[in-house]
C-alpha cells in the first residue's frame, strides 16, 4: 500500500505532496499546559478535572483536556465577561 507524501509547507519539498497544516491552536492540552495558561496550580486542574467542572479525555494512560472542554469552563466561569456593566 502506498501512503500519500506529507508536505511540511517548504518551498523545497517535493511536489505532488499533500500540505498539512498545523493547527493554531492545539486541539487538547496536559494538565500542565493547563495550569500554565490559567497560571494555577496542575493540583488545582486535577480538583477541577476530578470534580467534573473541566471535562478530559483518557488516550491510553494519557489525560488530555479538550481545547472545547476549556473554553466551555472558562465561559462558565466568568458568565458575565464581556456585557455592558458586568464588575
Amino acid at each position: 500500500m502506498a501512503y500519500p507524501l506529507i508536505c511540511c509547507g517548504s518551498p523545497s519539498c517535493i511536489t505532488g505532496a499533500i500540505k498539512v497544516s498545523t493547527p493554531a491552536q492545539p486541539l487538547a492540552y496536559t494538565d500542565a499546559e493547563v495550569s500554565s495558561l490559567l497560571r494555577v496550580s496542575k493540583r488545582t486542574v486535577y480538583r477541577l478535572r476530578k470534580s467534573g467542572v473541566l471535562r478530559a479525555i483518557h488516550i491510553g494512560r494519557a489525560v488530555r483536556i479538550p481545547a472545547e472542554a476549556l473554553a466551555k469552563f472558562l465561559e462558565q466561569a466568568a458568565p458575565n465577561q464581556g456585557q455592558e456593566g458586568a464588575l
